[in-house]
């Protein structure tokens, strides 16, 4: 598996969403096995976030920031059963590897199909479905470091 940079926060909470009938439902869409298509996934999840660091730190954190801010709250981690099990279908998974890989997407679903022995068409159809759970991911992190730092008033004092 490649190294990637992405905080454990990140990857904590995939793994929490990536529950078993998660990666059933995924299975089901990419007809495969389930062994495949956990192997798929540790494959695909590592790529995709590696690549989303070296955008951040290759001048693209704004761009990346304003996507999660406007579209990636991490809702999409609360029902990743429904969402893998077809839910991603016609999504914003497209938009999004078009945007982080740009045209090395084409190189990095084969090499991703290469190195997991599977076709082609179910890596770019699993990095279609996890990227918008990548993203939710990130902005459910960033949510939480915002919420963390600015100190909410639980109550409101009115005076009298």
């Amino acid at each position: 598996m490649a190294d990637t940079t992405a905080s454990p926060d990140v990857l904590d909470l995939l793994g929490k969403a990536l529950t078993s009938d998660a990666l059933k439902a995924l299975a089901k869409q990419l007809d495969l096995g389930l062994d495949d298509v956990v192997r798929l996934v540790k494959a695909v999840l590592p790529a995709l976030l590696q690549q989303l660091d070296d955008n951040a730190r290759s001048g693209d954190s704004k761009n990346i920031a304003a996507a999660v801010n406007k579209d990636h709250d991490g809702a999409v981690l609360d029902n990743a059963v429904g969402f893998l099990g077809g839910g991603f279908l016609g999504g914003a998974g497209t938009g999004i590897l078009t945007h982080v890989f740009g045209n090395q997407l084409d190189a990095t679903a084969a090499r991703i199909s290469e190195q997991t022995k599977l076709p082609q068409s179910a890596v770019r159809m699993a990095m279609t479905a996890l990227a918008p759970m990548a993203m939710g991911a990130l902005g459910h992190v960033a949510l939480g470091a915002i919420t963390a730092a600015v100190p909410w008033r639980t109550s409101i004092s009115i005076a009298g």
